[in-house]
């Protein structure tokens, strides 16, 4: 699903991120995504990775005609400063954030940011948020920092024109505001 049926502002459309409150985190699922967050530190510490490139509980903020909205980012891995790699831990199957993820990532300041990571208790999946194409299959697949410092040398990855953005914000919306039956945690 790409659409949605209220309309995103034209103009003015402000993206921050700020730092989550760990207070904030405390809704339902977040246990199960602090777990799989945690084994994602350690994966990413196999990978050649230290916690000082690691922010935890960033939080983007989205603004629509409907008003802001907050959507917490589980990991966010730095390499010579820049943002690398946009990790979301979620509860259920993962190919129904996969796109969320990757419009997340498009839309990230300073950003694109190369790679979103989509994790649950079971898989991991790696992909090129300009491409939207499928890096690789579990945790093992992550880029190393070498791997990175690598890609942001050979220049910059497209920035979403604005007819693009526009459409990323939709997307990314329509995701927030889908709501489930089953008690989740937010995205």
């Amino acid at each position: 699903m790409r659409t949605t049926r209220g309309r995103l502002r034209r103009q003015g459309n402000p993206v921050t991120v700020k730092n989550m409150k760990t207070e904030d985190a405390g809704v339902a699922g977040a246990e199960d995504r602090a777990g799989i967050s945690s084994r994602m530190v350690a994966a990413l510490e196999r990978r050649g990775y230290v916690r000082e490139q690691m922010a935890f509980q960033e939080v983007f903020r989205l603004d629509t005609d409907g008003g802001a909205t907050q959507i917490p980012i589980e990991i966010l891995v730095s390499v010579e400063g820049r943002p690398a790699l946009l990790i979301k831990c979620i509860d259920g199957p993962i190919s129904a954030r996969e796109d969320a993820a990757v419009a997340l990532a498009r839309l990230f300041p300073g950003g694109p940011v190369p790679f979103a990571v989509v994790a649950n208790e079971t898989e991991t999946v790696v992909i090129e948020t300009v491409s939207r194409k499928t890096y690789g299959v579990g945790s093992a697949s992550i880029p190393t920092p070498g791997t990175l410092r690598v890609r942001f040398r050979s220049g910059p990855s497209g920035a979403p024109d604005p007819v693009r953005r526009e459409r990323e914000k939709r997307i990314l919306a329509v995701y927030v505001h889908l709501r489930c039956p089953v008690p989740r945690g937010p995205y």
